[in-house]
């Protein structure tokens, strides 16, 4: 079977239907659009004075430039083989925990589940896209949002199991560590703002929302500034571990924050002395008066 190849200046013979055989001039593989430019006609003077020779052709293929524009886009999960899918995510945290990210790279990833580059490839922007679905299917089931009708138990709940997955497990200080990793790498921060940032974002702007509508909170907020104000914390203090990350912490945080964002009525209730520790008010008067 005759194979056709480039030149050296990025040409191919290109057929003209007669019989299978090359009788054409040498043009472009693509123009500007990634199309295929034929060339003219050419005679047997042409062949001899450029060298080229007729070739019958069995089949003839060509494929466009690889660009933002044609790129294909990842194979969702779903249409991916279920055990070559496992042993990729499962050899990506194996290197990364052996390797660290800047050194490990998607020829180690493939040798090591036994799957190959272009397959990873078909699947996966890049090695961050990689150990970030391996983060996700992880830790996904143990951070999602609780809706007990109540906005404070949610973010309680919700802030106390993202700050334990992140600060106390394996795969949390993984993510960490790909979260610093990103201040440099612009490919994984961009995995990180699609894969991770805002899914999440979009969820916790869902449940703001439907605490707006029960009338927990004010209707006139910035929903991104209040997220921003409710996780902020919890990433910097993950960062830099200069405080501690535990249950009556986050409860503070999240009783702060909503102190700001609640009804009016309902912060002034909730900032009174009486309603903050009702039994300290009390021991306080019964003094009062004992002196009196």
């Amino acid at each position: 079977m005759a194979v056709v190849g480039l030149d050296g200046r990025g040409h191919v013979p290109v057929p003209d239907g007669t019989n299978g055989i090359a009788l054409t001039r040498l043009g472009p593989v693509r123009d500007q659009y990634g199309d295929l430019r034929h060339g003219c006609p050419f005679d047997s003077s042409e062949t001899k004075r450029f060298g080229w020779q007729p070739t019958r052709i069995v089949s003839f293929r060509y494929t466009r430039p690889v660009t933002d524009q044609h790129r294909e886009k990842p194979i969702p999960p779903s249409r991916r083989s279920s055990s070559t899918h496992e042993a990729v995510l499962r050899a990506a945290i194996e290197l990364f925990e052996k390797s660290g990210y800047s050194r490990m790279t998607i020829d180690a990833i493939a040798d090591r589940a036994g799957a190959s580059k272009a397959t990873i490839y078909r699947w996966w922007a890049g090695k961050g896209a990689i150990l970030l679905e391996a983060f996700l299917s992880g830790v996904e089931a143990d951070i999602a949002f609780p809706d007990s009708g109540t906005l404070r138990e949610d973010l309680v709940a919700q802030v106390s199991a993202l700050a334990h997955v992140l600060g106390q497990t394996n795969l949390g200080q993984m993510a960490i560590a790909l979260l610093g990793e990103a201040q440099h790498d612009t490919q994984l921060a961009a995995a990180f703002r699609s894969g991770w940032l805002e899914p999440r974002r979009t969820v916790g702007r869902e449940v703001l929302f439907r605490a707006t509508e029960r009338g927990e909170l004010r209707a006139d907020l910035d929903l991104e500034v209040v997220l921003d104000g409710l996780y902020g914390p919890v990433y910097l203090r993950l960062l830099f571990g200069h405080g501690p990350l535990d249950r009556p912490t986050i409860e503070t945080l999240v009783d702060q924050v909503l102190q700001g964002i609640a009804r009016q009525k309902d912060a002034e209730r909730k900032c009174s002395p009486a309603h903050a520790n009702p039994t300290v008010e009390t021991e306080r008067w019964a003094i009062l008066t004992d002196g009196a």
